[in-house]
């Protein structure tokens, strides 16, 4: 649904954007001037201690030095001072690429690891290989590098080196180099999936933190001094930008996500400030608070995690990249933002005619703004977000968490309600003298103390008296227990005769009809995909389980009939990337499901506490909603009442 008045209000904010990339590319410069500001300034420092250690005798091979001279204290002291600049060069970074609005490279490197944004990651083909294995080889031929791998799917290069010895500069250089030599093209941002970009958006929620801090004493100021507020009209405009989610997405849209963010806190507070309101101030300072106690969380996480996800192979072909077949349908929060919408207009209108007064319009739009509805959500998701990343998800889309609240379909990829141990599923008499119970039996034995890798390659896996032994089934599809069909396995005894046949599986997780039961209460409908293990719980789906190959056009057609869907999966890339929510169920060492949302594992536990956040979600959502309404309507009626000013 487009709000009323979309076109005019395009045009009028095609103005302030234009002036903010202005100022934006001023605070590049700005940021970078600092950087090198601050650096020599840290360089300084450690020049005039070490001259002062000479002086003093402490350095080795000076004057009044003597051989067991404490070279220790000068040597802490520059590590200290290298630390230092470094922290305060990837502060003023951050906030320069914020400004820069994304068109800085990425960078993020912690204990030795590094992910490093690289152009050109979108291709296929000789070309892309080469450009791949090119940048590789030139990093692991760097002196302290020791791993070096691409990420196509993020649009990365991982590097694991050793701190101290490696500047993260160089190592940045080094892709550099190779984007030149193969004549990379820019980083498309729609072609690889987000990676967690904690910095930057720590960087826009202190910005606008800063500022309402300095817009309250701004106030406290303008109120001492009796400077007169800034008009009602730049007030509105400025809150109805913020506030209102289609005049808000314009923004976005040109200006990025984070960066728009920042850049209407920051507006917002300048305008607050000089208008002398304490109240709005307070209430922006709030949000901002409960985004920086997300993010500190998220940012934690991360790191703890990183090391476990980032290992092993990564993803060398970036894949096409899903996209909606039709659009996210609006939740409680548009709603009310839509709504209010169509009141501004015709309210503003209205009063404008009647009074000829443009800051009575004004204030009618201001008492009218749906602030609380927005704020109401994004405080639910920051304290979720928190509590899922302090026991250890990792969430890499923030947006996913917003969305939450419009989940009415869940899609379950059955296997991730397996544990991987092995459990018998079916075991068939074939031989004279033996029953299925027998078969079952002597099935068990062999199998009692293997685990599911026990059984790959072709076998035979004896029991321990050798008295029976189990094979692959020759006319039987190859497999291992944890495929959904399971695997096929011939029971032989010593004198090599066939007396069964059994189907193996993987055992349930303990959490596996909890997941169920809580999906059920989540959502309108749920899907499961087809699996030998979990024939019991096939009932838990509303309809016929579905291929796991056919799971992404699963959560497809479900998005077609107008649902909004969460799927949980491990291994299938395809399907969580179609998902309006993907959740991905690690099993394992390394990401597989780079294009997930929110990662969670081993086991089902957070899955199963993400699942049972969607209600109160929508709950949450729909109280904030309903609050803000009754605060429009209140605030207009309040507008109403008042006695008109006066003409001068």
């Amino acid at each position: 649904m487009a709000f009323p008045g979309a076109s005019l209000a395009r045009a009028v904010l095609g103005v302030p954007v234009a002036a903010a990339d202005a100022a934006s590319t001023l605070a590049v410069r700005g940021a970078a001037a600092g950087a090198r500001t601050t650096a020599a300034g840290v360089r300084t420092t450690v020049r005039i201690a070490e001259a002062g250690a000479r002086s003093a005798g402490v350095l080795p091979g000076e004057p009044g030095g003597s051989a067991d001279d404490r070279p220790g204290m000068v040597s802490a002291v520059r590590e200290k001072a290298d630390e230092s600049m470094r922290r305060a060069s990837r502060v003023t970074g951050t906030f320069a690429a914020l400004a820069a609005g994304g068109r800085r490279r990425r960078v993020w490197a912690h204990n030795g690891r590094a992910h490093i944004q690289v152009n050109g990651m979108a291709g296929t083909g000789d070309h892309h290989r080469r450009y791949v294995r090119a940048l590789t080889e030139a990093l692991r031929r760097l002196d302290g590098v020791n791993w070096a791998e691409v990420n196509a799917v993020t649009g990365r290069v991982l590097v694991t080196y050793a701190e101290g010895a490696v500047d993260p500069g160089a190592l940045v250089a080094t892709v550099q180099d190779v984007e030149e030599a193969h004549h990379a093209d820019g980083f498309d941002e729609d072609a690889h999936a987000p990676q967690p970009d904690d910095e930057m958006a720590w960087a826009a929620a202190t910005s606008a933190l800063v500022a309402d801090c300095a817009g309250a004493v701004g106030s406290a100021v303008g109120r001492l001094t009796s400077l007169p507020p800034v008009p009602s009209p730049v007030r509105a405009a400025v809150s109805v930008a913020d506030s209102l989610p289609h005049v808000r997405s314009v923004l976005e849209r040109r200006l990025g996500l984070l960066r728009a963010d920042a850049l209407l806190g920051t507006a917002n507070a300048v305008v607050q400030g000089a208008s002398q309101g304490v109240a709005p101030l307070a209430a922006d300072a709030a949000h901002r608070v409960f985004q920086l106690y997300e993010i500190g969380a998220r940012r934690d996480a991360w790191r703890r995690r990183e090391p476990h996800l980032a290992a092993g192979e990564q993803p060398q072909v970036a894949g096409t990249r899903a996209e909606r077949p039709c659009p996210l349908p609006d939740g409680p929060v548009e709603k009310a933002g839509n709504r209010t919408a169509l009141g501004h207009l015709l309210g503003g209108a209205g009063v404008l005619a009647s009074t000829r007064d443009a800051s009575a319009a004004a204030d009618l739009v201001l008492a009218t703004v749906p602030k609380a509805a927005r704020h109401g959500r994004e405080a639910f998701a920051a304290v979720l977000a928190h509590d899922m990343a302090v026991r250890g998800t990792v969430v890499l889309d923030p947006l996913a968490l917003r969305r939450l609240d419009r989940v009415d379909a869940v899609v379950i990829d059955s296997q991730v309600l397996c544990n991987g141990g092995l459990r018998l599923l079916s075991a068939v008499a074939t031989a004279d003298g033996m029953d299925d119970a027998d078969v079952w039996r002597a099935a068990g034995t062999v199998l009692s103390g293997r685990e599911s890798g026990d059984l790959a390659g072709p076998g035979p896996w004896p029991a321990d008296d050798s008295r029976w032994r189990l094979v692959r089934a020759v006319d039987a599809p190859s497999g291992g227990p944890a495929d959904p069909q399971g695997v096929t396995l011939d029971l032989m005894d010593g004198r090599d005769r066939r007396c069964g046949r059994v189907r193996v599986g993987s055992s349930l997780d303990p959490l596996a009809e909890a997941l169920l039961s809580v999906a059920h209460e989540a959502a309108d409908v749920v899907v499961l995909t087809e699996h030998a293990s979990i024939q019991e719980l096939v009932a838990w789906g509303d309809d016929s389980p579905v291929a796991v190959d056919d799971l992404a056009d699963s959560v497809r057609a479900l998005q077609r009939d107008g649902h909004v869907v969460l799927a949980v999966s491990c291994g299938q890339d395809e399907a969580l990337d179609a998902a309006d929510v993907g959740v991905s169920v690690l099993r394992g060492r390394g990401l597989a499901d780079w294009c997930a949302d929110i990662v969670c594992g081993p086991g089902l536990a957070e899955a199963w506490r993400l699942l049972t956040a969607v209600r109160p979600a929508r709950r949450a959502s729909d109280r904030a909603a309903e609050l803000s309404l009754s605060a429009s309507a209140l605030g207009a009626l309040l507008i109403a009442g008042r006695r008109p000013r006066r003409r001068a």
